[in-house]
């Protein structure tokens, strides 16, 4: 049947309207007779980039290439995702396919060199963006919120953490550094085989050939009907940013994957090579989760050793991740609480050091760095608790010259009569 969508070499969908009122007013029947139920004449005129002027039959094609249908079509993810990352109309669809097929990749198991390629596809693509001045505004804005989330306009985050002095530390460093450490990663454990070989259920290309194709004739819908989705892509882009690929792709999959952690711990540290080779900044959260995700398997020092080489960046939502699972394993709460003093986290770093019984040593930083945003309560229920009369002694001498208005507290009267209690 010609009449059946084109399957090969692309799966399209094809409809028409009549150019001239001397065709309009035959009917359907005529129109097709008329036709000749040809795919391709001698006669047609391509007019970039997807109509089709048949000027023998008076009749004007518009080409719609049916996008999921494609992605069906073949198992070579990165190929696809190269097709999908050069389309210009529907950018919602292509980027929804986009995000589907690498997270369907992750879930099938598929080798690591094949999704770490499909990764490098799709940031290459959204790095290319940035360069050419970030595209659209609203793709600007949207990075911008996405790669610091939760911070005002024009405060500078390392700057309000008292960490505006710190190096910067450059891309090559960065992938040079996971180059290195790839081979710690213990492999032996994942299963990179798959007895699929499909991204998406294929049943839907087989039954192309068995879709009615649209009858030219008055019912048939008007070629502004893609006046929507072109105008659409004003405001819009295919590019996948390393935030959307977090939300859409890893959150996604970690629930599905809790019983095999040791390939996706492997799949973030692609992903982190290829957005240090994009030159792009991963989202902090996903620092976050590949922490949780080696613990979860009794992998402390690999933890320890990408937090000293700086494959996982320090900040403060690892540092407080990295205590939380310090309860477990002491030497990783050393690890965020040093992070925290790292990142001049001061409040952060002086409540760590008090929960942990480290009050004399709380009190000299807050002293040292005039921390005054942690109560003076903090510190004397501490030296009460240790039934220690001079740190007590020591720690209300402090406050009363350190914060004049302690003196006015009632907090001040009571530990006062504590300590004469105590002596």
């Amino acid at each position: 049947d010609s009449y059946a969508p084109i399957s090969a070499p692309l799966p399209l969908l094809v409809r028409g309207l009549p150019s001239n009122n001397k065709q309009s007013a035959q009917p359907p029947d005529s129109q097709s007779s008329a036709y000749g139920g040809t795919l391709y004449g001698e006669g047609w005129s391509f007019l970039i980039p997807d109509l089709v002027c048949d000027v023998e039959n008076g009749l004007l094609w518009k080409l719609h290439l049916d996008l999921e249908a494609i992605a069906a079509s073949t198992s070579d993810a990165p190929l696809i995702l190269e097709f999908l990352q050069r389309r210009k109309s529907d950018p919602s669809m292509v980027k929804t396919l986009s995000l589907a097929i690498v997270r369907t990749i992750i879930l099938e198991r598929r080798p690591i060199t094949m999704v770490a390629k499909a990764m490098d596809v799709v940031l290459d693509s959204y790095s290319r963006l940035m360069k050419m001045g970030g595209g659209l505004p609203a793709v600007r804005r949207t990075s911008e919120q996405n790669q610091q989330p939760g911070v005002q306009p024009g405060v500078n985050p390392d700057s309000a953490s008292g960490d505006g002095n710190r190096p910067v530390q450059s891309n090559s460093e960065v992938e040079h550094g996971i180059a290195n450490l790839a081979e710690h990663v213990d492999r032996t454990l994942l299963n990179t085989s798959s007895d699929s070989d499909d991204i998406i259920d294929a049943s839907g290309a087989s039954d192309a050939p068995d879709r009615k194709p649209q009858v030219l004739g008055q019912d048939s819908r008007p070629l502004a009907s893609g006046t929507s989705t072109q105008h659409g892509s004003h405001v819009a882009s295919v590019a996948v940013s390393p935030s959307e690929m977090f939300e859409s792709v890893f959150v996604l999959v970690e629930d599905e994957m809790m019983a095999d952690p040791a390939y996706l711990i492997s799949i973030i540290m692609e992903f982190l090579r290829s957005v240090s080779r994009a030159g792009l900044k991963a989202p902090p959260n996903l620092f976050v989760m590949m922490t949780t995700l080696l613990a979860r398997s009794n992998r402390y020092p690999e933890i320890a050793l990408f937090v000293s080489n700086k494959i996982l960046e320090p900040s403060k939502e690892l540092a407080m991740q990295l205590m939380e699972l310090g309860q477990q394993h002491s030497p990783t709460r050393k690890l965020g609480v040093d992070m925290l003093r790292e990142r001049g986290l001061h409040h952060d770093y002086v409540t760590a050091l008090l929960q942990d019984g480290y009050h004399l040593e709380a009190l000299r930083y807050a002293r040292k760095y005039k921390v005054i945003t942690v109560q003076p309560v903090l510190f004397l229920e501490k030296a009460v608790a240790i039934n220690s009369a001079q740190n007590l002694a020591a720690m209300l001498s402090f406050f009363s010259e350190f914060t004049p208005t302690f003196k006015t507290t009632s907090d001040y009267g009571r530990y006062r009569h504590i300590l004469s209690e105590m002596i």
